[in-house]
């Protein structure tokens, strides 16, 4: 799917009342001062950014397919899935901070 298969029109006014529209999803790319690691519901990685490996020297063609508890610690992982669990009943955003989420893979 191409950012060509949505209507998007360039002349619309983005404020803080429409913003949540834009199709960000879209634009292929993560920022600068990230990455991405997305997993299925029995948190397998499904999906790596390509800037994983040099962001946390993960790479994405060896970790994906791998359960997420290869690189995180088992509180890590509780704490992301309650998160999920809180966020999805409240129909929410919410995030985690100060966490080492390699600490497992750290410790090898």
């Amino acid at each position: 799917m191409s950012q060509t298969d949505f209507d998007i029109d360039d002349d619309m006014h983005v404020d803080l009342t429409n913003c949540d529209k834009e199709p960000i999803h879209l634009l292929g790319q993560v920022q600068s001062y990230g990455c991405l690691i997305s997993t299925s519901s029995d948190m397998m990685i499904n999906h790596m950014s390509e800037n994983c490996i040099q962001m946390l020297g993960l790479d994405p063609n060896e970790a994906v397919g791998q359960r997420l508890s290869v690189l995180m610690d088992d509180q890590t992982i509780h704490d992301v899935r309650s998160k999920l669990q809180i966020s999805t009943a409240a129909g929410c955003v919410s995030r985690l901070f100060g966490y080492d989420v390699l600490k497992k893979r750290h410790a090898v």
